[in-house]
């Protein structure tokens, strides 16, 4: 059978592999060649043009729906090491509602690209597109085959001519084919979401030597062109009918050649639409059934004997294996194909401050000011690459509008995978250096020891995360929601440390206004300047060693100050000699204020 091949056209050699050039470096006699070429143009011509023929009997949707395939791969931007992991990772480790494993980091990890996790999203958007096509043109199907017989059924003359008749039977004929394939298709390609044979799909799109024929792409567009035919010969046999179905014409003078030529192209029809079912069926059972999974089992036992040696750049994330699987095996990383640790690194490690990794300004990891502990742990700690790479991929472009989101959704996938089982935590940051005169930071991200943090919520943020740094004014700790969804929502990135002022002089403790005392003290959770309920005059003062400026005010608008911290400031709780003795107090001042 033809196939879909380029025709090289250039260089003629003889049969012994020798350029057709004489001793001196001359041409040799090319009458030969110049004939070989002009029969192989001419027969390349001629094959398009039938290969044309044949897709355009198709309304060449095999084209659109093989561009819809490779369309996902293109978008996604997977390569062939990411078909390679789909084709050898079992479907169960794209679920992320699985258990955790009591081992950690053992036979538990596989390092999945993020362009796989978009891939099987847009896959499997495809696949619902799919049947949900499929299920619509078999509705339109099933309403076709009804039409026919209420045509024939309108005029009693209509049935006895043999074009209306046939036609609608070639209609009912296609209409029922396309019923079939739609039918048969909606069963089998329910299973089509699997990765592995989403992989097969994809390879399928790749190839560029494919049967003319049959192929996959013909396989899918079956159901929508024998739909298409329907309906294109039932309004054809509403035009005869229109056109023939008068009084004046005899619908017996149709020669019984033309009667038997009408009955043979009936049969042609349904015998060819019963084959392409059954191609149909023979493909998605042997190509894309349960072999499939067969083999991918095979491929994955394989893959854990002997893991691939090559060394690819996709960033990682942790997904986990389901419990009791076939093999428990250690699973690589696709950044160091170094054997994962068995135990965990979980909190018997040395405490180490809060430190940075890397920020926007400096893409590459900052590995110099990481703790000792995490330095020494990177041969250990695989994952530890993986996420610098993750980070760097997030923080490429620090303008674009998702470099925000991807590099939050980066950290928060670490945590919850990874980090928090081993006592780390990674925190993405928003910086404002001190010299900066506008309010605009840079992305960072700090990675700091869960055991220096406390769980009870008594202390500030400074204590947890520990000091700002001296070269910052203030610094935004973005974990509870994405930049995009808070700014939607009108609420803040997240908790702030911000430089404490320095501390006033003792003298300005002492003021005197009109109004009460302030005092302020550090939020026991956030580290910002809180103020406390102000003291009211009428409030009994704590004895204490320093004096507490007390404002007084009279009807006379007269002020007085008091520093002894044992006199009360507008007591009304007082006895009955004290009052007297308060008024004897008032006369005698008052007395002395006259002489």
């Amino acid at each position: 059978m033809p196939r879909f091949r380029g025709t090289s056209i250039g260089k003629v050699e003889n049969h012994h592999g020798i350029a057709n050039t004489d001793v001196f470096g001359m041409p040799r006699s090319r009458n030969v060649n110049v004939a070989k070429t002009k029969r192989s143009t001419s027969s390349d011509i001629i094959s398009r043009f039938v290969q044309q023929c044949w897709l355009l009997l198709f309304f060449r949707l095999p084209a659109l729906y093989h561009s819809r395939m490779l369309q996902i791969a293109v978008n996604s931007g997977i390569d062939t090491t990411d078909l390679h992991l789909m084709s050898t990772t079992f479907s169960a480790l794209w679920r992320h509602e699985l258990p955790p494993s009591p081992l950690k980091f053992q036979s538990n990890n596989v390092a999945i690209s993020p362009r796989l996790i978009h891939f099987k999203a847009s896959w499997e958007v495809l696949v619902d597109d799919l049947l949900q096509e499929w299920k619509m043109f078999n509705l339109i199907s099933a309403l076709v085959q009804t039409s026919g017989p209420v045509l024939l059924s309108l005029d009693s003359q209509a049935g006895s001519d043999p074009i209306i008749k046939f036609g609608v039977l070639l209609s009912f004929v296609c209409a029922g084919i396309s019923l079939l394939a739609g039918s048969f298709c909606v069963l089998q390609f329910g299973s089509m979401r699997k990765m592995p044979k989403a992989t097969e799909w994809i390879r399928e799109a790749h190839k560029s030597n494919q049967l003319v024929w049959w192929n996959c792409w013909i396989l899918l567009a079956m159901p929508a062109t024998w739909l298409a035919w329907s309906v294109i010969l039932l309004l054809a046999t509403m035009m005869s009918y229109t056109w023939r179905s008068t009084p004046q014409n005899d619908f017996s003078s149709v020669s019984a050649r033309t009667v038997l030529s009408l009955q043979i192209t009936v049969s042609a029809v349904l015998a060819f639409g019963v084959l392409c079912v059954g191609a149909l069926a023979l493909t998605l059972c042997l190509q894309f059934g349960d072999s499939v999974d067969q083999k991918f089992v095979y491929r994955v036992l394989n893959n854990r004997e002997d893991p691939p040696k090559e060394d690819t750049d996709n960033p990682a994330v942790q997904l986990e294996q389901p419990k009791g699987s076939l093999h428990d095996f250690p699973v690589l990383s696709s950044h160091s194909q170094e054997q994962l640790p068995t135990a965990s690194m979980s909190s018997r490690h040395a405490p180490f401050p809060t430190t940075k990794l890397m920020d926007t300004n400096s893409i590459s990891p900052l590995s110099s000011k990481l703790p000792r502990y995490v330095q020494h742990q990177t041969q250990r700690f695989s994952p530890w690459s993986s996420f610098a790479t993750d980070l760097q991929r997030a923080f490429q472009n620090p303008s674009s509008p998702s470099a925000e989101d991807d590099a939050f959704a980066c950290v928060k996938r670490w945590n919850d995978q990874v980090f928090e089982r081993n006592g780390l935590e990674a925190i993405l940051c928003m910086e404002f250096p001190i010299e900066s005169e506008l309010d605009e930071g840079i992305y960072s991200v700090y990675v700091m020891d869960l055991a220096q943090a406390r769980d009870d919520g008594r202390e500030r943020l400074a204590d947890i995360y520990g000091p700002l740094p001296p070269s910052l004014r203030k610094i935004c700790l973005i974990d509870a929601m994405s930049p995009s969804v808070s700014r939607k929502r009108g609420h803040p990135l997240g908790l702030i440390l911000e430089r404490e002022p320095a501390p006033t002089p003792q003298g300005l403790n002492v003021t005197k206004t009109s109004g009460p005392a302030v005092e302020s003290q550090n939020s026991p959770v956030i580290p910002l300047p809180l103020e406390r309920p102000r003291i009211q005059a009428s409030q009994t003062a704590q004895s204490t060693n320093r004096p507490i400026a007390v404002t007084h005010s009279t009807s006379q608008q007269r002020n007085r100050s008091y520093s002894s911290p044992q006199v009360a400031a507008g007591s009304r709780n007082t006895t009955s000699a004290d009052s007297r003795a308060r008024t004897k107090r008032t006369d005698s001042s008052r007395k002395t204020r006259r002489r």
